[in-house]
């Protein structure tokens, strides 16, 4: 109110009258403290915080709007004419990329002479009607897509009038679908993550892995492969699904057969692709490292060991006396690891190195089975 008293005073005006906040017909009169409005406001350096919304002279337009209009509050035949000014969206924005179906809007802000009354966005640049009965009192904190790809959307406000913003603000993104919550579009495993999951490969945390405290959302892409876990994606790999049956006998001492993964490490013996650790022991909770995986892979496609000894080192890192120094070239033959970065832009390491004493992360190991067995680049 200060800031209308200075901006266009108050005596002789539509604000100088009680009628401007009290209904009729039981105006305050008066000039006592709680009737401000029967002398000059300015007497009373008053910094009013609210006018009530009232229509005292029941013409249609509240005693705010008249005072915005410059008409006189108490008088029906003094009123505003029509409003024919829109609201102006000055807002919109949502996320460029996004993984489901359902988008967040991140800021939708409209301002208008009289107040927006009504919020909407639309997939179509068609102007929507006063009367359409998806206006929202308040702004949408989302907009749901029906498919995934690359989608507009428009934002329109609306006054109590009927006023429509004009065609302004509209805002696209990208949708790309993902299985699972920790995988986005842009990872740079994603293509392999999903590869493996449409293939039966992995379905998540939780199935690779019951000890793991996670959900079916989750893939956990920087968690470290267990041997288990590893023995799992390989047979499944292998087999194009999970291998029928139990375990007979233990494969190894510290893997009883009523072990989730017994049939897979079973069929990982079977197969000649691990010997276990030494002592008829497998480890199964142990993280596998690069090199060691190097041995699962090139076992698996070759099938067994390869002959021969490296004659010269593959990387500077992997010496060739290494036991696995024949498996790391064998990969690098079959273009099945680029090195440490190369297999993992988050790994600190470069082209030159194949860090094989690194643990192998679930995503490294996406990248492996892709490019081993899915053809993946």
């Amino acid at each position: 109110m200060v800031e209308f008293n200075a901006r266009y005073g108050t005596i002789g005006t539509a604000l100088d009258t009680c009628l401007v906040c009290h209904t009729i017909p039981n105006p305050v009169v008066g000039n006592g403290p709680r009737n401000l409005y029967g002398t000059h406001l300015f007497v009373f350096n008053y910094n009013f915080a609210v006018v009530e919304p009232f229509d005292s002279d029941i013409d249609g337009f509240t005693n705010i709007a008249e005072i915005i209009a410059r008409t006189f509050p108490g008088d029906p035949n003094s009123k505003p004419g029509p409003d024919t000014t829109p609201p102006v969206v000055n807002s919109f924005v949502i996320p460029a990329d996004h993984n489901t179906l359902v988008v967040p809007i991140l800021s939708f802000t409209a301002n208008d002479n009289t107040g927006v009354t009504g919020w909407m966005v639309t997939d179509i640049p068609a102007f929507p009607a006063a009367a359409d009965p998806n206006w929202s009192p308040t702004p949408p904190a989302t907009f749901s897509f029906t498919t995934p790809g690359i989608k507009t959307l428009f934002a329109w406000a609306k006054d109590a009038t009927g006023n429509v913003s004009s065609p302004g603000l509209s805002a696209s993104v990208t949708i790309t679908l993902t299985r699972f919550q920790d995988v986005p579009a842009n990872h740079p495993s994603f293509s392999r993550i999903e590869a493996i999951a449409a293939a039966g490969i992995t379905r998540g945390c939780q199935s690779d892995d019951p000890a793991t405290l996670q959900n079916e959302a989750l893939f956990c892409p920087g968690n470290p492969v267990t041997r288990e876990q590893a023995a799992a994606f390989m047979i499944r790999t292998l087999n194009g699904a999970d291998p029928v049956g139990v375990c007979a006998q233990p494969p190894f001492s510290d893997v009883p057969v009523d072990d989730i993964f017994c049939i897979h490490i079973e069929q990982m013996a079977t197969r000649g692709i691990t010997r276990g650790i030494g002592e008829n022991l497998f480890e199964p909770s142990l993280p596998v490292t690069r090199e060691q995986m190097a041995a699962f892979l090139i076992r698996a496609v070759f099938p067994g060991d390869p002959p021969g000894v490296c004659a010269v080192p593959p990387f500077p890192d992997v010496l060739v006396g290494n036991p696995f120094c024949r498996h790391i070239e064998e990969l690098v033959a079959r273009a099945i690891t680029l090195g440490c970065l190369g297999d993992d832009p988050g790994t600190p390491g470069n082209e030159a190195q194949f860090c094989p004493a690194d643990l192998v992360t679930r995503d490294q190991m996406a990248v492996f089975l892709g490019r081993a067995f899915l053809a993946l680049p």
